[in-house]
């Protein structure tokens, strides 16, 4: 089981030993059969498909009727509710008969891949742990050491997607979810989520960028007055580093790489932490890896009081 890093929620528990993270680049050769879930662009361009593979698409609507252009390559097409013809799968897998010892050889293969995966996160974890200013890794994995097992996180991040999938412990149903098109949403997302989920902590994880797109009053208000204490970890690295690293893919030679000018880029952000206090919330800045795990249950606690939270967290990148 492979995730794309892009995935708008997160759908199978990372402690599972077949989980095996987010490349499937290094699958890409040796596999003999790929299943596509739910999933509008498993690759692209649409020809640079496993070479080796056939591909199933499983999916509600496999050929979107409201997208112009898409192309899955899939060899078979299944199409109705995913949930349902994964169970007929294995309903029928069962009928038929599998040889067990095949399927021993393959767990073991891949709870080795799974574990060395494990071991390969935690050491850069730990480095990234000593670094400061914080390394968004130690972040991320604070997070998940500070915060319940059954938190739903509100990815609004873009340049540090890739590494909350990778570093967060996501096992429980429904703990992830992201936004889908431009930026701006992630706060009344936010509170759609903790409406639905009033027991449930409710964590927007937000970029500096990000969090200025949105309708930073409105949503503060509306938590205050509808009851719906949210809280918010701005990762702050005051610019929009989507932006700048645009810039560098797109330009490796232009004007803006070779005079180190981004304009547009760098953000002189305000005193966050006043914007959530003018609605009765709890704020706090943190720029010491060290005092990251603290904060963080400080903040849980306020939220748990029924303040809505905001830490503004200096990161290195």
């Amino acid at each position: 089981m492979v995730e794309r890093p892009g995935a708008i929620f997160a759908n199978f528990p990372k402690d599972h030993p077949i989980h095996q993270g987010h490349d499937f680049n290094r699958f890409w050769g040796d596999t003999d059969l790929v299943i596509v879930m739910s999933t509008r662009t498993p690759w692209y361009p649409p020809s640079k498909r496993p070479p080796n593979a056939i591909v199933v698409d499983i999916d509600e609507v496999p050929h979107r009727p409201y997208m112009a252009y898409q192309s899955h390559q899939a060899d078979i097409y299944l199409e109705g509710d995913t949930t349902s013809v994964l169970t007929d799968l294995v309903n029928a897998l069962d009928a038929v008969g599998l040889d067990e010892s095949r399927l021993a050889e393959r767990r073991a293969r891949l709870t080795a891949s799974h574990d060395e995966l494990v071991c390969r996160r935690r050491a850069e974890q730990a480095v990234a742990r000593k670094k400061s200013p914080i390394d968004p890794i130690w972040l991320c994995a604070a997070l998940s050491e500070a915060l319940p097992d059954d938190t739903i996180y509100l990815d609004e991040v873009t340049t540090h997607t890739n590494l909350l999938r990778e570093h967060m412990t996501l096992n429980k149903p429904q703990c992830l979810f992201t936004r889908q098109g431009g930026l701006g949403q992630g706060l009344g997302l936010s509170l759609g989520l903790k409406l639905a989920n009033p027991d449930r902590l409710v964590v927007t994880l937000i970029g500096d960028g990000a969090f200025l797109y949105n309708p930073v009053l409105q949503s503060f208000g509306a938590a205050r007055d509808f009851k719906l204490p949210i809280m918010v970890v701005i990762f702050n690295n005051g610019k929009y580093a989507a932006m700048q690293n645009m810039h560098k893919r797109l330009y490796p030679d232009g004007t803006a790489v070779e005079n180190n000018t981004y304009f547009g880029t760098f953000i002189n952000g305000p005193d966050y932490l006043k914007v959530i206090e003018a609605f009765g919330g709890y704020g706090e800045s943190v720029e010491n890896p060290d005092d990251l795990v603290d904060a963080l249950k400080r903040g849980y606690d306020a939220n748990r009081n029924g303040r809505t939270v905001l830490l503004d967290v200096a990161i290195s990148k």
